[in-house]
């Protein structure tokens, strides 16, 4: 969130709490957020006048629901909202458009968390507090590119 909230900023675009919705991670959870945002009533058009563009849904499960709230409000993806996500599922393949989702590798993040948490456990003092877990960015058709 502080690392979208800075690039909103730099980009001189708005950062405020109202352009996030949280949800379940379920279809049914990204579909109720997404709607929060992309309705004609939603909190965006409230306070600036008009939808976001663009969403970044933390899941690929979430993200199917987005686009189904997209097609229930006749909003096109990604013609009027780009929707990019986090997972790499087989199934962000089938969706349409093609879900553009970053992958992650499960084990390489469960072996990376695991031994992170371990090191903690030791040596509070010497572990980083934060960590960058790679991943790789698969382009459907989703955001527009």
């Amino acid at each position: 969130m502080r690392g979208w909230s800075a690039q909103q900023t730099r980009a001189g675009s708005p950062s405020g709490a109202e352009l996030v919705a949280y949800g379940e991670g379920s279809e049914e959870g990204g579909n109720v957020a997404a709607s929060l945002l992309l309705s004609e009533h939603g909190r965006p058009w409230a306070l600036h006048g008009r939808r976001p563009s663009a969403l970044f849904v933390a899941s690929d499960v979430q993200a199917i629901g987005a686009i189904y709230a997209c097609y229930e409000l006749g909003l096109r993806v990604p013609e009027d909202v780009a929707i990019v996500s986090i997972g790499g599922t087989r199934t962000a393949a089938y969706t349409i458009p093609p879900l553009t989702t970053m992958r992650q590798d499960v084990e390489y993040v469960a072996t990376t968390g695991t031994a992170h948490l371990l090191k903690r456990v030791e040596d509070p003092l010497e572990a980083p507090q934060h960590l960058r877990l790679r991943g790789n960015l698969v382009l459907g058709h989703s955001c527009g590119c």
